[in-house]
């Protein structure tokens, strides 16, 4: 299978490559672009990546308890809390 480097396709890549599937994947830069978006990993992307078997506690990852926005010399901030749900594999139950 041929596939794009970008995150969107990496569950169905990650998934073909674990059930014995030969995948190639093309990338048009050689390097990571960051990203605001790239820094942070939604309650989504989290539950996916424990659904794909991947531990990103193991990995160093920390969770997010506050947000606090500030512009100027005003800053106002507040507890968050991430819910998250988990994922089961089709067939699973």
């Amino acid at each position: 299978m041929l596939s794009a480097g970008g995150w969107p396709g990496l569950p169905s890549r990650w998934n073909l490559a674990r059930n014995g599937a030969r995948v190639v994947v093309l990338e048009r830069s050689r390097a990571a672009h960051l990203k605001v978006c790239g820094d942070f990993l939604s309650a989504e992307a989290l539950d996916l990546l424990d659904y794909l078997g991947i531990d990103t506690a193991a990995l160093g990852a920390t969770r997010v308890g506050r947000l606090t926005l500030a512009t100027g010399g005003k800053a106002a901030g507040r507890a968050v809390a991430v819910r998250r749900r988990r994922l089961v594999a089709p067939g699973a139950g």
